[in-house]
């Protein structure tokens, strides 16, 4: 019986030291997280101040004007290479993806002008075609963000079937 009560009491001891000695909390109010003791008492506050990019300590009971502590998250400038290359990447797509539609186009326009200067009759396939192809150039929507190959593939691939569509034509 003895050992038992020894043990409930070193038991306690032990959690009552290692027990937490403060918690942290976050005050939507005044957009910041404080801390509060085991007393429910505000010993401190945090707040991100967006100018420094720190994270800047408050201790509720000093005395001294300046009682800032501050720190530091990770520094963005080591991100500033990888973004860069992205950009150059992205770069790089669009103008190969602009240069194949601007070539496409233009011969798709040589098709049209041709069967504009026939100047005979088509069968109504032909004709649907031709008025896909201007409403479709017509409206910068359709070609989306070209640097990106599935909106590229797309305005690729419409313009490309009209320009097949339109070439195999023949007056009626």
């Amino acid at each position: 019986m003895r050992k038992l009560i020894l043990l409930t009491i070193t038991f306690f001891i032990i959690s009552d030291s290692k027990s937490q000695d403060y918690s942290k909390k976050y005050n939507r109010l005044l957009d910041r997280y404080e801390f509060f003791n085991s007393n429910k008492d505000l010993i401190g506050y945090s707040k991100w101040n967006s100018i420094t990019q720190s994270w800047e300590y408050t201790n509720v009971n000093s005395t001294s004007t300046n009682s800032y502590q501050r720190y530091k998250t990770a520094d963005v400038s080591e991100y500033v290479d990888v973004v860069g290359n992205q950009l150059q990447i992205m770069q790089a797509n669009y103008s190969r993806n602009k240069q194949k539609l601007d070539d496409l186009i233009y011969y798709t326009d040589i098709v049209l002008e041709a069967m504009i200067k026939r100047k005979c009759r088509y069968s109504s396939e032909c004709e649907l075609s031709a008025k896909k192809y201007t409403n479709f150039i017509r409206n910068p929507n359709n070609f989306g963000n070209i640097a990106i190959e599935s909106n590229f593939s797309y305005a690729y691939n419409y313009i490309y079937n009209r320009y097949n569509e339109m070439r195999i034509c023949q007056c009626e």
